[in-house]
Order: C-alpha cells, then sequence, then structure tokens
C-alpha cells in the first residue's frame, strides 16, 4: 500500500463554548515533495491516505451542519467520495480505499491530472480559517502497459527444457514453484523438475506481469532389470526394476523359450535365450530395459566321449546345449578352463572329466594325457646348398618332418633323419610320436657370406664397425698398424692415416674390403677472441670441411667461410670437420664491447656536442661524415646536414661501441623588415613551427616569445633568434634600429615663440590645450594658450619621435589685475601640507605635468597634499569668476 502524507496547519480561535457551537473545518492540505507512485493499467489496488488537521471557530447557530465531504479525483474525473463529521481539533485520515477505481490508460499523470483530494465544508468558515473548498497538492501516478502475452509450450517433461519468449522487452522471469519447474530470470528458458504444474510470471515492473501455466510431465525411466538370469526347463526366476518408472510392462522375446507375468516372474519352457524387456511409457516418451534369460536343459554326452592330449597341448570338450561349468578330477594331470572346456595336459596319465549346468551334470569322459617324444639330437646348421646333417631321436616308432620359412631351405628323410639343404633360411623339424604328440628343432642353412658393410672411411682414434649379413665369421686387418680390427665383432679402430685390408671369414667363405683411415685436419689459423657483435675470419689448410660452433647463443660460424660471429659473452668450440668428420677445434672467446657511448646524441648543424666513453685510449670515427663528424680523440661531433648519423668508438683491443647522433634540421629563415624605427613594432614569423623567439639584444629590441610580436627600443642592431622547443635549433636574424629622434625644444620669450632643430623630414606641435595644433607643422610656432608645448618630428629615415626635454608650460596671467608677485605658497619642496598667502578668495587646482587635475579645493588656505606622487606638479589659483590669478610649480617630496 502506498501512504500519500497531506499535512495541514491546526488554525486554533479561542471562543467560549458557552453560548456558541463550535465548528471543525479543515484548514490547509500539503502532500510530500516529488511524492510519485508507478502502476500498471487496470490496477486496482489504489488506495491512499490523507492526515487532516482541523480549525476550529464557533458558530452562534446551534445545529448547523459540521459536515466534511472528500473528493478524490483522478485525471480529473471523480473517483470516490466521502462525508465525514469531525468533532474535535484533532485531525483525521481521510482514505481512498483499494478496488474504488481501476487505472485506465498508460501515461504519466501529474498536476491536473494527477491523484488529488478535494475537501468541502457543508458550511463556510470563519476567522483565519482556509477558503472552500480545500484541494490537496497532487500525487504523480505513473501508469505502464501489460507486457504481451506468453508465447510457447505449455508443457515440458521432467530433465527436460523449454524456452517461453514476451515481445515486451526488459522484463524478468519469475517460477511459482521451482521444485516444480525453474525459469532463467533473463532468457525464459523453463526446466522441467517434478511432475506437476507451475505458474510462470514475466513482470516488467511489481505492478506489471503476465503469467502462463507451465504443466512438468514425468520423463520414463527404464532403470536396470535384476534377478537370476538363468533357469532350467519348468523352472522359474523373478526379475525386477527397482530404478524404473512404475507402471511399466513385462514382456518376452522368445515365449516358447520362456515366459514372463505382469510380476516380473520368468518361466522356462523350452532349452534356448529370449530377451526379457521391462517397458514405461508416459506422456514424454518410451523406456525399456531388457535382459537376456538362458533356459537351460540337462547336459547331453560329452564330446569326444574318449579324448586324447598330449602334455602341453590343448583340445576342446562340447557338450549341448553349453552354459555350463567345466571340472577336472585331478588338475596335476590335466587343467581344463571352466567356462570354455578347452583342456591341457599337464602330465602323463588319464583324467575323469565332468560337465554341470544347473540342470544336472554330464560325468565318464576320460582323458588320456600322451607323453611327448624325447628331444632331438644332430647339428643345427647346414653350410651352403646340396649338403647333409642327420637328426636321431631316441623315442622309437615316431616320423620326421620339415615346414621351410623360406620356401624349401631344406627336406627331410621321413624315417631316417637325413636332412638336405636346398636354399638359404631356416626349416623346422618336427619329430611325431605314435600319439601324436611331437617336437620340434630349427635347423639352419647358411649361405655364403655376402658383402662386407660398415663404413669404410673414418678417423684416425675413432672406430667404425664391420657388418656381414651371415653371422658367425671371423674379422681380421691386413695393417695392424694402420687400423686395429676386433675379429668377434668387427669394431675397427683407426691409428694412423692410411689403408688396410678387412677380412670375413667363415665356414664356407673369405670377403675383404679396403678400410681407410684419415688424419685429422691440421690447427686452423685465425684470433682466439671476436668482440661481442663483431666477426673473425678462421682458415684450415684442409680443404673440403664444415665449420660449425659448440654454443651457437655465443657465436656463430658460417659452415663454408668460417666467418665467426661474436653474439655474447662467454667461449665457444668451433670445429671444422672433413669427411668422414674428422674434426680440429679451437675455442673463440667472445669479449665485451666498451661500454656504451654517453652524451647528448642530438645536435643541430653547426653546433657541437660531446660524446664519451668510460674506457680509455680508443678512438673515435664517423660511419656518416656528409652528416655529422666527429674528433679521433676529442669526442666532439659537430652536426653537418640534419639527417641521423652512426658515430663508432672502437677501444684498444678492436672492439666497438656505436650510437646513432641526430643531426637536427634548422628553423625556416626568419621572414619580417631588416630595418626599423626606434618604437615601432614588426612581426616576425617563421615557416618552422613549434618554436619560441627571444632578443639577444632587449635594450635594443624586445620579442613576444610565441607571437613573434616585435618592439624596438632604441637604436642599433637588434639580433632576433628563433628556437625550435623540441631540438633547440635555432636562427638568428638582425635587423638594424634607428633611434627615434628626439629633438631638443627652445623657447624665446620675448617673441612667444617655440623652436625646433633643423634637418627633420617634418614638423607637427601639440599643447596641453588643444592637442594638435593645426597648422603648427613647421620647426616654429608661437603660444597662444596657457599649457605644455612639445613637437613631434619624422627624420630622412621615416622614424617618428617627440622632442626630448620636458615639455614647456606657457604661463599667461594679468587679466584679473592682480601680479603674480601678490600669491604666496609655500612650503615648496612640500611634505604633507601647502599653505596659501592670497588677496582674495582663491581656488586651487593642482595637476599632474600632464595637465591631469589631482587635488581641487575652494577656499584654499591649507592643502593636503599627502597622496601625491613625489615629483613635479603644478598648482594653479583662481578667483571667484574663474579668472586664474597665478600657476607655479610645487615639488612634493
Amino acid at each position: 500500500m502506498k501512504t500519500l502524507l497531506l499535512s495541514f496547519l491546526l488554525c486554533v480561535v479561542s471562543i467560549s463554548a458557552f453560548a456558541f457551537s463550535t465548528r471543525y473545518y479543515p484548514n490547509a492540505v500539503t502532500a510530500p515533495a516529488g511524492s510519485t507512485t508507478t502502476y500498471c493499467v487496470g490496477a486496482t489496488n489504489v488506495t491512499y491516505n490523507a492526515n487532516i488537521t482541523m480549525c476550529p471557530f464557533t458558530s452562534s447557530v446551534i445545529g448547523v451542519g459540521n459536515d466534511v465531504t472528500e473528493e478524490w479525483y483522478f485525471n480529473g474525473s471523480l473517483i470516490y467520495t466521502n462525508t465525514t463529521t469531525p468533532f474535535s481539533t484533532a485531525g483525521y485520515t481521510a482514505t481512498l480505499p483499494a478496488g474504488s477505481f481501476s487505472m485506465p490508460t498508460v501515461g504519466t499523470f501529474s498536476g491536473a491530472t494527477g491523484l488529488r483530494v478535494r475537501l468541502v465544508s457543508s458550511t463556510a468558515p470563519v476567522g483565519g480559517c482556509a477558503a472552500s473548498p480545500l484541494t490537496g497538492p497532487s500525487t504523480t501516478i505513473i501508469v505502464g502497459a501489460l507486457p504481451s502475452a506468453i508465447a510457447g509450450l505449455s508443457t515440458v517433461c521432467t530433465g527436460s527444457t523449454i524456452t517461453l519468449t514476451n515481445t515486451t522487452t526488459g522484463g524478468a522471469w519469475s517460477s511459482s514453484a521451482t521444485g516444480i519447474a525453474s525459469v532463467g530470470a533473463a532468457t525464459g528458458i523453463v526446466t522441467g523438475v517434478t511432475a506437476g504444474v507451475a505458474t510462470i510470471t514475466y513482470a516488467t515492473s511489481a505492478s506489471c506481469f503476465v503469467t502462463k501455466a507451465v504443466t512438468v510431465n514425468t520423463t520414463p525411466l527404464g532403470g536396470t532389470i535384476t534377478g537370476t538370469a538363468a533357469l532350467c526347463e519348468g523352472a522359474t526366476t523373478t526379475l525386477a526394476n527397482a530404478t524404473a518408472t512404475p507402471g511399466g510392462a513385462w514382456t518376452s522375446s522368445t515365449p516358447a523359450v520362456g515366459t514372463v507375468g505382469v510380476s516380473g516372474i520368468v518361466a522356462g519352457i523350452a532349452s534356448g535365450t529370449t530377451t526379457i524387456s521391462y517397458t514405461v511409457t508416459t506422456a514424454c516418451g518410451t523406456s525399456i530395459a531388457t535382459r537376456v534369460v538362458t533356459v537351460n536343459t540337462s547336459p547331453a554326452a560329452i564330446i569326444p566321449a574318449a579324448p586324447r592330449v598330449c602334455i602341453g597341448s590343448s583340445t576342446a570338450l562340447t557338450s549341448p546345449p553349453g552354459g555350463g561349468t567345466w571340472a577336472s578330477a585331478s588338475t596335476a594331470t590335466a587343467s581344463i578352463v571352466a567356462a570354455t572346456g578347452i583342456v591341457t595336459g599337464n602330465a602323463v596319465g588319464t583324467v575323469a572329466i565332468s560337465y554341470s549346468n544347473g540342470c544336472g551334470t554330464a560325468v565318464g569322459a576320460l582323458l588320456t594325457v600322451d607323453p611327448l617324444p624325447n628331444a632331438i639330437t644332430g647339428p643345427g646348421n647346414l653350410c651352403g646348398a646340396g649338403n647333409t646333417i642327420t637328426l636321431s631321436n631316441t623315442t622309437v616308432g615316431g616320423t620326421w618332418s620339415t615346414a621351410s620359412t623360406n620356401i624349401a631351405a631344406a627336406t627331410i628323410s621321413s624315417t631316417e633323419g637325413l636332412i638336405t639343404g636346398f636354399t638359404t633360411g631356416t626349416a623346422t623339424v618336427t619329430y611325431t610320436s605314435v600319439y601324436g604328440c611331437r617336437i620340434t628343432r630349427v635347423i639352419t642353412v647358411d649361405p655364403t657370406p655376402g658383402p662386407i658393410g660398415g663404413t669404410k672411411r673414418h678417423c684416425v682414434g675413432t672406430t667404425t664397425t664391420m657388418t656381414n649379413a651371415l653371422p658367425g665369421g671371423v674379422w681380421s686387418s691386413s695393417t695392424p698398424m694402420v687400423a686395429t680390427i676386433d675379429p668377434a665383432t668387427g669394431v675397427v679402430t683407426g691409428l694412423i692415416g692410411g689403408t688396410t685390408t678387412i677380412s670375413y671369414t667363415n665356414a664356407c667363405a673369405t670377403l675383404t674390403a679396403i678400410d681407410t683411415v684419415v688424419a685429422t685436419p691440421p690447427s686452423f689459423v685465425g684470433r682466439d677472441s671476436v668482440c661481442l657483435g663483431d666477426t673473425l675470419v678462421l682458415a684450415s689448410s684442409a680443404t673440403g670441411g664444415t665449420w660449425t660452433s659448440s654454443t651457437t647463443s655465443v657465436a656463430t660460424v658460417l659452415s663454408s667461410s668460417g666467418v665467426v660471429s661474436g653474439l655474447s659473452l662467454g667461449t665457444s668450440t668451433i670445429t671444422y670437420t672433413i669427411p668422414p668428420g674428422c674434426a680440429r677445434t679451437k675455442q673463440i672467446r667472445v669479449i665485451g664491447l666498451p661500454p656504451a657511448i654517453t652524451g647528448t646524441a642530438q645536435v643541430c648543424p653547426g653546433r657541437t656536442t660531446v660524446l664519451s666513453n668510460a674506457s680509455a685510449g680508443g678512438t673515435w670515427s664517423s660511419v656518416d661524415p656528409g652528416i655529422a663528424t666527429v674528433g679521433a680523440t676529442s669526442g666532439v661531433v659537430t652536426g653537418v646536414a640534419a639527417s641521423t648519423g652512426t658515430i663508432v668508438y672502437t677501444d684498444s683491443r678492436g672492439c666497438r661501441a656505436s650510437t646513432v647522433v641526430t643531426v637536427n634540421p634548422l628553423p625556416e629563415p626568419i621572414i619580417g623588415e631588416n630595418r626599423l624605427c626606434a618604437t615601432v613594432g614588426d612581426t616576425l614569423y617563421s615557416p618552422t613551427p613549434g618554436g619560441l623567439w627571444s632578443s639577444l639584444t632587449p635594450t635594443i629590441a624586445t620579442i613576444g616569445a610565441t607571437n613573434g610580436a616585435l618592439t624596438t627600443v632604441s637604436g642599433g642592431t637588434a639580433v632576433i633568434r628563433y628556437t625550435l622547443t623540441a631540438t633547440g635549433c635555432y636562427i638568428s636574424k638582425q635587423i638594424t634600429v634607428n633611434p627615434a629622434p628626439a629633438p631638443l625644444v627652445t623657447f624665446n620669450f620675448n617673441t612667444a615663440t617655440f623652436f625646433a632643430p633643423e634637418g627633420y623630414a617634418s614638423y607637427q606641435w601639440y599643447d596641453s590645450l588643444q592637442g594638435l595644433i593645426t597648422g603648427a607643422i613647421t620647426r616654429t610656432t608661437a603660444a597662444k594658450y596657457d599649457g605644455y608645448y612639445y613637437v613631434v618630428v619624422v627624420d630622412s629615415l621615416g622614424c617618428v619621435g617627440r622632442s626630448a626635454n620636458i615639455p614647456y608650460y606657457l604661463t599667461m596671467v594679468g587679466v584679473s589685475g592682480f601680479s603674480a608677485e601678490q600669491f604666496r605658497i609655500f612650503p615648496n619642496p612640500a611634505n604633507n601640507v601647502l599653505y596659501i598667502q592670497s588677496p582674495v578668495a582663491v581656488k586651487a587646482v593642482i595637476t599632474d605635468m600632464a595637465g591631469r587635475a589631482e587635488v581641487e579645493q575652494e577656499n584654499a588656505r591649507e592643502i593636503d597634499i599627502t597622496n601625491l606622487v613625489p615629483g613635479l606638479h603644478t598648482i594653479s589659483l583662481y578667483d571667484d569668476k574663474g579668472n586664474r590669478l597665478t600657476v607655479q610649480k610645487i615639488v612634493k617630496q
């Protein structure tokens, strides 16, 4: 429930209730500032309270009605009324009950269209109470739209999902029963949990929402069938499925073998197998669990009836219908696999074998285990085709046979044991006793030895292994001082450079091969150190070899040229190898570079910078002298042309350090006048941006640092510099400044005429009264008024200047009939006070030397000059008609 608090001021009127009736009238209606409430269109749960305070007054009319009617309005329409009769000064609460009206349309309602209460009294108030009717301030109501209808399926299976959607964006999904169905707040994906019905809500606000009922159906579970899966004909077994969904049905795939009832009881009908199924079907589908059940009969006679087996051999016994278990009366004589009936002879003798399948036992099969023949004796090898050997066996009555692995390597007489070799390979000779038991032996027909294999070129001090496809021969070396060979293994050891004949001999033949022993390459030429980042050339008098480095992270070497490059500090072994791998090595040390070059690596053309290196005794050089040069011993770099160049420092070991020096460009030439008059300005410009202006001769000319505004000060040669802030490179410009003329003016008191010096191109006179004197353009002018006079001249160079001496001040007195001597002004110079003696009352006016008034005082006798600027001033005295009586100069200390 939302509450609108409308506060009223209590107006109290103190009257006697003895002879008058007391009336109560609402006095004020207010609402909290910014009161705003949100609903959804069609909402009927709108309820508000207004707290009313009263204003009492007395009435001489007894029994007059005292009712207050509450009229509630929304969007300008009356939605609810209620009449109340207040009987005390205490406030009461006017209530708009829920269900009075429903929110009609979407929108924002405030002011005249908002929710407000109007209080109407049955009579008009008196004495200080509020006027009737009284309307409370409006409360803003925001009415939102309902979301659109929820789209999507209304059913889902347990463990599965469906997706609900709504075309109204910005809402959130929720479920009334998450134990039945859950829903993603942002996705609308509903997941079935348990069977039942859940209400899914899509809400855009607390008041605006739509719902949809979703039914969750059970997904069937087939489960797992348990129980005994084998039985005999005429017997029963009970199957169960505790993990399946209840309500399923039992069926048999082969009722002629076994049937099944509704409770899972299987009855064996005939020997064989049948598949028992448990099927569950719901609205969410069908699930089936199966199990194969075997129906057995009593076992038949064991086949074969009188089995035989040799020691170490196996045979398979059978007894229909199968599925039972086999056993041997004596495992020491014969062992049998219980499930398969495969029996293996262990010792000579007889043993009873039995078979049981749960429905009966078959016995009486007597197994005989026969002995093996004795071992075959005689040679194991034949040398070459056409030769023979004779084998023998002490077990009498047997026969011989062969099985060749190389077509027909050898044959044997079935009764005599005589073997004849035909081709190289092996033959398996078998001797079979009268019981069919056999023993074998492999006979090898050796070939004539083939070519000698192995590497026949190797280095002094190394070994190589000679090989032959025919084993069993003996190795030898014709020249043991060149190379020796192990007679059994064929391992050759090189002793000195040269050749030797290697021989391989067996019973059939002797083969030979030439072995060459290559001497180690001689020591190669070259230093044993290289600078980091530099190269070194190594050389060997032995040709056709290849160069390698043991530690390529320290130094690399070009395989064909022997050029070594130092990559990091350390030592690497450089190897030169000639075929067949004879090598000579050398330790190469990569030594450090000089320390890094220090100093400013930027310079302007024509200027210098100093580079240095912490290692002493080295020399400097420039890779690009057209860009920058450097002193061989000083490290002083001089910029030549704008670009980048490399400066190299080579230490006493020949190792080098380098740095790139940037020669920054100069600014473009300065644009502006080359000759100016003093006190005349100009604006200089540089086409190269990013610089600052400065003057090297500020007593002659100054310049704005950023705008190039040049102001001349005095005559001379001004030097202006433009410096690029990024690089410090600058360019200068010389400007001739002609001094401004400063003529000395003289005055002829007899003729009251001012004179300027001759020789100027033009003249113009000024006075302090009228400024420019019209027509006064010669070197002389006559004084006509009181005041200061000065002249401005232009010289032959066009430079303008003003007279250098203090302008004359001319005083014209005597018009009042008084002489200047009758007026005394003292002390002069003065510090704080001036005193005036005058034959008449006077007005005093003090001005500065430019004629500007500073002090004015009527009936002046004493004048306070404390605040005057120290220096020369002028005081003028006037009578009551405004006539000037005298003018004098005073000095303020």
